[in-house]
């Protein structure tokens, strides 16, 4: 009931009263959708607002007393206190239950849940109300938890949560009919990319090693997070046969002690135990898909259901901690530190009110301010005290001992699956590197590149031509975070997909409207580095983020250095590597031979050497060592005789591998080519009779055709 009245209505309503204009015992007489007319004189559009607070004031025993204190808060004479949800549901029995007057204080209603109430509504909110103080009644400190008693009272208890979070719900629906204009501009900013988010991922239990990998690591709650992992299962298990597996598991956190003693409540956010769905389900369409539908139901409440036990038994682990040194977890300020600590642990952290705004942007804000809070140990929370920050510190630490362990093991049992510079925070794993860290070493790695990147421009140095800057390290990694809706949008603007591949609807469809896991899935299965595929689709079901990105040559090792390969080999490995980046091959050949050079030192011979800045000297010890003159050996590329954006065959017979120098030289004709076939300049038959008998002559030496003779012809 947050509203503003200006000095001047103010002043008008204080005269009015004084005058009797304005009579409380005369407004208590009429219906509300009378005084709802008879304030508008006064306030205007704010009369909903005042009519609520005046009602509020009828429940009051003394209603003399009420109508004074409504009379002082509508001019603003004392402040309005925040109310939480079970206090208002209780404090509305009588405004909601039409039977006790005749009068339906409508306004009210409205006011305090959030939405236009009908009185049918009213009275069901009303007798799940009833029905859940009678059965609160029964339960006693002594009461154990699970026991029937407080299930009872903690199933009626969600049941009327999510009947309000229904009705909300359907009361802010957009509607075609009624608006055109904003029913599409939703459907394409919040209903598509809700679509995408929860599409993309659904169909795994993933929430364990991402999420809650700050809890497995944490030595406290391991036990914690195990107990909760294994019972995840159960819970796809009851949704995969029909059977609601929420409602069970928001009934044994509405009706444990700290829920019914007020400490879950004195936390502003609730220790993020009355959330409905976690940020990355954020739409139910999905659910209503035939067969599959099901399946996404069950890794929905899986994450959810996970994230919700896990956050209520380390709250209530963390009050107990707190209350033994003696710490009061009933004051808001200190419930609000724990209640942070506990949320950040379990990947939500809190964005206040500029969460509508990121969620446009990035993928998941609350769980990026969780991983800052963790490996900051809450040092920049607003919301932290000395006591949370030095437990935070404390399960930090404990946390770098174990990867330090987990690491280390790592090490002894293969040295090349650590790279502390390259990959931080990765273990290699059939392959592929595999984040243990559940995205948090990502933000070391960042910022120790920057850091790096700013001391060596303040000594004076400048980025090299074409080496990523501070600001693209910056600006890649936002990108790699972004929202369904930001990452379409650079799509579009860059002309490529994320990583490279061409932009097209097919891809756009498939990169943001196929699940995540199987995206891996198929990126896996073409690359040659993968040795086992089925494992690492496990770990990536469970939430570690398995690298998918194919690395270049140089640490693979897949075409080896140093030694003579037939053109026909190098062609055939080659491939195999360029269908496995499924980009453009110009892209593809540049990120696999990062670092290195392919030279031919005679013909239908190469070798793949390391790229330095002694080539010259390098190629002499090549000519000696090979028993060739220097002037043979040439850095050589892979050239399509026949363009394949013009038309030409990924095949054997249209490949051959040419000298750099000509290669640079064909591409212009090539793109001259592609050009004049889509404008119909040139038949395909005639066109490629032309650009194969200029490049076989280019490639004897010939210059009978030259560059400018072909750009000519294809004008």
């Amino acid at each position: 009931m947050n509203f503003c009245l200006t000095k001047p209505t103010v002043q008008k309503i204080r005269k009015a009263l004084k005058e009797r204009e304005i009579d409380p015992i005369k407004l208590a007489g009429m219906t509300s959708i009378e005084r709802n007319t008879f304030l508008s004189k006064y306030v205007g559009e704010n009369a909903k607002d005042v009519n609520a607070l005046f009602e509020s004031k009828l429940l009051l025993k003394n209603q003399k007393a009420g109508y004074i204190s409504w009379a002082k808060k509508v001019v603003g004479m004392s402040p309005q206190t925040k109310q939480d949800m079970i206090s208002k549901i209780e404090r509305m029995e009588k405004v909601l239950n039409p039977k006790e007057e005749e009068k339906f204080l409508h306004d009210l209603a409205s006011s305090r849940l959030g939405f236009e109430v009908t009185q049918e509504q009213a009275k069901t909110v009303a007798d799940l109300s009833t029905k859940m103080q009678e059965l609160k009644t029964k339960i006693s400190e002594d009461t154990p938890e699970r026991s029937k008693e407080r299930l009872e009272y903690g199933t009626v208890n969600a049941v009327l949560k999510e009947y309000i979070s229904k009705q909300k719900y359907e009361a802010k629906r957009i509607f075609f009919k009624e608006q055109p204009a904003r029913y599409v501009l939703n459907f394409a900013f919040n209903a598509i990319p809700n679509l995408s988010q929860s599409i993309r991922t659904a169909y795994d239990n993933s929430v364990w090693l991402r999420q809650m990998v700050g809890a497995l690591t944490t030595p406290r709650y391991t036990k914690i997070w195990t107990k909760n992992f294994l019972k995840s299962w159960k819970d796809i298990g009851k949704e995969l046969k029909g059977h609601d597996a929420m409602l069970p598991i928001k009934a044994d956190i509405y009706s444990r002690p700290n829920a019914l003693n007020g400490k879950y409540d004195a936390d502003p956010n609730g220790y993020g135990l009355g959330v409905r769905s976690e940020e990355v389900y954020s739409s139910e369409w999905p659910a209503k898909i035939p067969v599959l539908g099901r399946l996404f139901k069950a890794s929905e409440s899986a994450f959810n259901g996970g994230a919700l036990r896990m956050r209520a038994d380390i709250a209530d682990l963390e009050i107990k901690a707190a209350e033994t040194l003696g710490i009061n977890t009933l004051d808001k300020e200190n419930a609000a530190a724990i209640g942070s600590m506990v949320t950040s642990i379990t990947g939500r952290g809190s964005v206040g009110g500029a969460e509508g705004v990121l969620r446009k942007i990035f993928w998941a804000p609350r769980m990026y301010v969780a991983q800052i809070n963790q490996i900051t140990a809450h040092l920049f929370d607003p919301k932290a005290t000395a006591y949370t920050r030095k437990q935070a510190a404390k399960n930090l630490l404990s946390r770098l001992a174990v990867y330090t362990l987990l690491f280390s093991l790592a090490k002894l049992v293969d040295k090349n699956s650590i790279d502390e510079k390259g990959h931080l925070g990765k273990i290699k794993i059939w392959g592929k590197w595999i984040d243990m860290t559940g995205g948090t070493a990502s933000y070391l790695t960042l910022g120790m590149k920057i850091t790096n990147k700013l001391i060596t421009y303040m000594q004076g140095k400048q980025p090299k031509y074409g080496e990523a800057s501070a600001m693209d390290d910056l600006l890649s990694f936002a990108e790699g975070k972004f929202s369904p809706t930001a990452g379409i949008i650079k799509d579009i603007l860059s002309g490529k997909l994320y990583g490279g591949e061409p932009l097209t609807g097919i891809g756009m469809a498939k990169a943001y409207f196929t699940p995540i896991s199987y995206q891996t899935w198929e990126q896996l299965s073409k690359d040659p580095t993968t040795s086992n595929i089925f494992g690492l689709i496990l770990l990536e079901e469970l939430g570690a983020n398995v690298s998918s990105w194919l690395e270049g040559n140089q640490k693979t090792d897949i075409i080896p250095t140093d030694k003579v390969i037939k053109n026909t080999d190098f062609l055939s490995m080659l491939n195999v590597y360029m269908r496995a980046f499924a980009i453009d091959r110009e892209t593809a050949w540049n990120r696999i031979f990062t670092g290195q050079r392919i030279i031919q030192i005679s013909p239908g011979n190469i070798i793949v050497v390391a790229r330095d800045e002694n080539w010259d000297e390098r190629k002499k010890e090549y000519a000696k060592k090979y028993h060739v003159s220097a002037d043979q050996i040439k850095e050589v590329r892979e050239e399509h005789l026949i363009p394949i954006k013009g038309g030409g065959a990924d095949a054997d017979n249209n490949r051959k591998m040419v000298s750099k120098t000509l290669w640079t030289e064909f591409t212009k004709v090539d793109n001259a080519y592609i050009a004049a076939r889509k404008l119909g300049k040139i038949s395909q038959k005639e066109g490629e009779k032309l650009i194969i008998e200029y490049k076989n002559s280019r490639i004897s030496g010939s210059t009978k055709i030259t560059q400018e003779d072909m750009l000519k012809k294809l004008k």
